[in-house]
């Protein structure tokens, strides 16, 4: 197909596309078959699928990374709901953690050579939320960044800006839940809440931009309500 001399080449079907180490490798999710792949861009070109269990939830989208050695860290559910934080390497799989809790929500994040990890439960009887430094693929608590006993929305987003993760945070008010976005430094571990609108329950990027989503309105958090720059955001750049 080609479009304004734009030459666009069909590259794979599913859903959650990202971009890995400087745009030399692309990943996306097919729920259809429950497979996760990774397609390296440069030469050698290189194909890695693995498949996800996914526990009983149809909707469940894995979270994933790639390290410089091409190693593949993700996430998975069995069918008791539990979830467990895997390595794919010489096409084998090995649990690095698993996590024994009901209703966890493992997100992973990369971004200027550092991973993030997101630990979130979705359990009333056992709230816990924490982010870890995951750089070293080792989930310790002397690499904890960020804990609570509430449950947060999660979300993390550490590519938007250097040493600085954001997410939604939950906020207890008397007997209500509220949700806000906040920002992490990774270094001085300080905590800024960014909204005061009671019920965030999404936000994104665009290029230099930063919106939240709250009852059908986009709200702009960082950046030029004109669009300047439109370049998409990589771990590693």
């Amino acid at each position: 197909l080609e479009v304004d001399n734009l030459k666009m080449k069909h590259f794979g079907k599913g859903i959650n596309p990202q971009f890995h180490l400087g745009d030399t490798w692309v990943s996306f999710y097919r729920p259809a078959t429950k497979t996760l792949i990774y397609k390296k861009l440069t030469m050698p070109p290189k194909l890695l699928e693995i498949k996800i269990k996914g526990g009983l939830n149809p909707y469940y989208v894995p979270s994933s990374l790639i390290t410089k050695n091409e190693t593949i860290i993700y996430t998975d559910q069995n069918i008791n709901g539990e979830s467990a934080l895997l390595k794919f390497d010489n096409n084998k799989n090995t649990i690095i953690r698993k996590f024994s809790s009901i209703g966890i929500n493992l997100e992973l994040c990369q971004a200027n050579g550092k991973s993030i990890l997101g630990v979130f439960s979705k359990n009333e009887l056992s709230q816990q939320s924490k982010i870890y430094d995951f750089s070293n693929q080792i989930v310790e608590e002397n690499k904890l960044i960020y804990s609570s006993n509430i449950n947060d929305l999660g979300k993390i987003n550490c590519q938007y800006k250097k040493d600085t993760i954001y997410f939604l945070r939950s906020i207890k008010s008397e007997q209500v839940y509220f949700s806000e976005l906040f920002s992490l430094n990774t270094k001085s571990k300080e905590l800024i809440q960014l909204t005061k609108e009671k019920f965030v329950h999404q936000f994104y990027t665009m290029g230099n931009r930063m919106f939240v989503s709250v009852n059908g309105k986009q709200l702009l958090i960082f950046g030029n309500k004109e669009l300047i720059d439109d370049s998409i955001p990589t771990g590693e750049r």
